[in-house]
């Protein structure tokens, strides 16, 4: 290919196609011009021919009539060869059948101990005469009786090998008979054939000499008919010519396009491969956040909850109760929607407040009465999501004290039974069989919360 030229302008890929196809296209259309000529040349000497010939149509039509015979005389050589060779098959199906029968019954005589039944039963009289008139032990009186009784048995095995040789012989001398008929349709089939071909031959020569008298009637004719036939042989040239061009821009054009599917294949292919190994990611990762929830222990928010729930009742205990009570520092995992409730003795921590001391109201000091617990908004809510009775009074504390240990006995049998089950949930999960947990929109908590507390 020659070096492309600087100025040379670009050819995409569809401007060369398109050159491609317009050269096929000239070539194409030179060749169907050069068909069209020769036939043209072959119409103008097909016209000649046939003013100079004479008699054309009752040479063709005894010429046909000719071959019509040869046809049919072909047709009846070929049905005599067919009968020919069903006699012969029938010839050999029999010989066969009488070899397998033959053999099968002298195969039978060859396991045979004796020869005929009469000969057995001069064994059986030989032994039984021994028996009545010997004496012999027991055992050996067994064994001869055992023997009579096998000879019995085999007298039918005896019986019937030579009921079938004697079948054997009747079937041989009746296949005789036929296949001497069958000899004998055979040797007239071959005389027919015979006769058949030779008819044939006498077409075929009638035939000849026909075609040789309108040979040497057509004359100079046939130098035009020689000429007509190079010019037969020269449009069918050109016609595979053409034909081999189509296939070939054809060919092309399909391997284009096969390339062209095959990178889309690749591409797929490489989309599949990627998607395959993004999903087995995927599942690895479900697996691995699955592994992660099922660390986690259940019911942590609701233990907390009681765990401060207690903390907070214990503060109104006298202080007897509260010094004999282990302290026990507690770590606050809640999420945000749980809030801690302070202890009575947070309050001295730094950031801390205290409520504004109430001013004292005139008058004189009235009669105590039961210590009452003032409670806010968020310390009723969380008395009421554990179920529980809000304590107003001093008094009500060691109830609600019961209740929560009641309840944190409850969820220590669950979380028992959260540990008893994790090893099979963990082999569970890595066998892919578990369900993803649906995404629940978060709440919003409260920031901070006001729990202002009793007095004392």
């Amino acid at each position: 290919m020659a070096p492309k030229s600087a100025n040379a302008p670009d050819i995409t890929e569809e401007d060369q196609k398109a050159l491609e196809k317009k050269d096929f296209e000239v070539r194409k259309d030179k060749i169907s011009n050069e068909i069209d000529a020769v036939t043209k040349d072959i119409d103008r000497l097909s016209t000649e021919i046939s003013g100079q010939s004479k008699g054309k149509d009752s040479f063709f039509e005894e010429k046909k009539e000719l071959n019509n015979k040869i046809e049919k005389c072909t047709t009846a050589i070929n049905d005599l060869h067919d009968v020919k060779k069903k006699i012969q098959d029938s010839l050999g199906e029999m010989s066969t059948q009488l070899q397998t029968d033959k053999d099968a019954v002298k195969d039978k005589k060859k396991s045979l101990k004796h020869n005929s039944v009469e000969e057995i039963d001069r064994e059986i009289d030989r032994i039984e005469v021994k028996l009545r008139t010997e004496t012999m032990p027991l055992k050996e009186e067994k064994k001869l009786i055992l023997e009579i009784k096998k000879l019995k048995e085999s007298k039918k095995t005896v019986s019937d090998v030579y009921k079938a040789e004697a079948r054997h012989n009747e079937a041989k001398a009746e296949h005789g008979e036929a296949k001497d008929t069958l000899k004998e349709q055979k040797a007239q089939i071959i005389e027919e054939i015979k006769k058949a071909m030779a008819v044939r031959s006498e077409h075929y020569e009638n035939r000849k000499i026909l075609q040789d008298a309108r040979d040497e009637q057509m004359g100079g004719v046939k130098e035009l008919v020689d000429k007509k036939n190079e010019l037969f042989a020269r449009k069918a040239a050109l016609i595979e010519e053409r034909k081999e061009l189509q296939n070939y821009f054809k060919k092309a054009e399909l391997e284009k396009k096969a390339e062209i599917q095959k990178a889309a294949q690749l591409r797929q292919e490489a989309a599949r491969a990627k998607k395959t190994q993004d999903d087995k990611a995927w599942e690895e990762k479900k697996i691995e956040r699955a592994l992660e929830r099922l660390n986690d222990k259940p019911h942590q928010n609701e233990i907390k909850l009681i765990e401060q729930s207690i903390k907070f009742c214990k503060t109104f205990m006298p202080k007897e109760t509260q010094a004999e009570e282990t302290k026990k520092e507690v770590e606050h995992t809640n999420p945000d929607t749980h809030l801690v409730l302070a202890s009575k003795a947070s309050r001295n921590d730094e950031n801390y407040h205290n409520p504004t001391k109430a001013k004292k109201k005139k008058g004189g000091k009235k009669a105590a009465g039961p210590a009452q617990i003032t409670h806010n908004a968020v310390t009723f809510k969380i008395f009421l999501d554990l179920g529980l009775k809000t304590p107003t009074k001093v008094e009500e504390i060691a109830d609600t004290l019961a209740q929560l240990d009641e309840k944190m006995a409850y969820y220590d049998v669950l979380l028992k039974k959260w540990e008893d089950n994790k090893e099979a949930k963990t082999k569970q999960i890595l066998a892919g069989n578990f369900d993803e947990p649906k995404q629940e929109p978060v709440e919003e908590a409260a920031t901070e919360a006001a729990a202002d507390e009793n007095a004392e």
